[in-house]
């Protein structure tokens, strides 16, 4: 597996990826989102100094899933990943791997003090992902979720 940042030539999978139904239905916006909108937010995306966004790649170059790393208004080195993977490739226990890899590229250029993840309440697969990943779930419920959170070493 590899892990490179996104480029432009990558905005049409991710947009695939995230209106796929079952992505919707665990993103805490669940609308089909229109190419024109997320031409820009994609664009925005990696023009931005304070987000990050990574493509996992099979061994064969084939993009299959992607991290977002989003710095956290008012939380200095705070970040909060987002992860999505493939519908073809689901089940095939590559989601945590994608996200270690993913870390460690990122905090390879950045020295994040926590990683932060909204899990809505009934992903029981992401719940399992980032339990596999270290992070630890805050009990506190906000807007059918909770705070998974992952503290990083200097």
């Amino acid at each position: 597996m590899k892990i490179r940042p996104a480029t432009s030539a990558d905005s049409a999978e991710v947009l695939r990826w995230r209106n796929d139904q079952q992505t919707r239905e665990q993103s805490r916006t669940s609308e089909v989102i229109p190419q024109d909108v997320h031409d820009l937010w994609f664009e925005s995306v990696i023009n931005s100094p304070n987000r990050f966004l990574f493509i996992a790649e099979l061994n064969d170059a084939v993009p299959f899933g992607q991290v977002r790393f989003d710095l956290l208004a008012g939380e200095p080195n705070v970040f909060e990943v987002s992860i999505s993977i493939t519908t073809e490739l689901r089940g095939q226990n590559l989601a945590t791997p994608t996200l270690l890899q993913a870390e460690k590229v990122f905090t390879e250029d950045h020295s994040p003090s926590q990683l932060r993840a909204f899990v809505r309440l009934g992903n029981t697969l992401s719940q399992r992902i980032f339990t596999a990943a270290g992070y630890s779930i805050d009990s506190t419920v906000i807007d059918s979720g909770n705070w998974w959170f992952k503290d990083i070493d200097d």
